[in-house]
């Protein structure tokens, strides 16, 4: 996903691709919201939640479709994952560090 697509945007991206997004505070990494766990968003209430206000996003793991994230936080496991981890057709980072998560789907969910 481009580096200027807004959080409303990759949220919409992430609802219509059946992952379950959630706001958090600019430049924080927990959610603050209250039974945010059990928070399933539709498209629809999107817009309540990511309003343009400054505003981080996460996607919320071990759902009912078995959704984790390897966290590549070694510098040296980034650019040799590709020789360890399955290929996913989703990877994503920051800018300090690219490609450093890559989500997959287990079966059974965890």
């Amino acid at each position: 996903m481009a580096a200027d697509v807004t959080a409303l945007e990759a949220a919409g991206f992430y609802i219509g691709r059946g992952l379950h997004p959630l706001p958090s505070p600019s430049r924080e990494k927990a959610p603050k919201l209250e039974n945010w766990p059990a928070l399933r968003l539709t498209a629809a209430e999107v817009p309540r939640y990511f309003n343009g206000a400054p505003s981080n996003i996460g996607i919320i793991l071990g759902d009912e479709y078995g959704l984790a994230d390897v966290d590549l936080d070694c510098p040296e496991a980034i650019p040799v994952a590709g020789e360890f981890l399955p290929e996913t057709a989703m990877v994503f980072g920051r800018k300090s560090a690219p490609a450093s998560h890559h989500f997959y789907r287990c079966d059974p969910p965890v």
